[in-house]
């Protein structure tokens, strides 16, 4: 596939990123793309990938800490950590955590950098009858 210029630049100028507001459908499946990447990082326990031990996050354990601010605040740092180091690119604008009896729902708010992109995405955990 042939490289488009998008910008109509002359030469060797910086190609545009992968998440800009020019792609249409493109930016909607790039869009999907993301959050599920996101989804598989988040809920992938940290330290079970093989070759990739940082890979994951502890929401699976944090869940369990009980239902309160604390708990909430904790969630809210991790998924924060996980971005900022997997994906420096998308910055959360906030983390609304819901507890539920069986399930914690989490609806991160993020923007993407050098992009007009502003979304959200539901994140759900639900919790086994034993604990952990």
């Amino acid at each position: 596939m042939a490289n488009i210029n998008v910008y109509g630049a002359i030469g060797s100028g910086c190609c545009p990123s992968l998440f800009t507001d020019r792609g249409g459908w493109r930016l909607k499946t790039q869009l999907n793309k993301l959050e599920e990447d996101i989804r598989m990082l988040l809920m992938t326990s940290k330290g079970t990938l093989i070759g990739d031990p940082s890979y994951g996050s502890d929401l699976y354990r944090i869940i369990y800490y009980g239902n309160t601010s604390a708990t909430a605040s904790r969630i809210r740092y991790e998924i924060a950590d996980c971005l900022a180091e997997h994906y420096p690119q998308v910055k959360i604008i906030s983390v609304d955590v819901e507890f539920n009896d069986n399930s914690v729902i989490m609806n991160i708010h993020y923007n993407i950098d050098y992009s007009n992109v502003s979304s959200n995405m539901m994140l759900e955990f639900i919790k086994n009858e034993g604990g952990n």
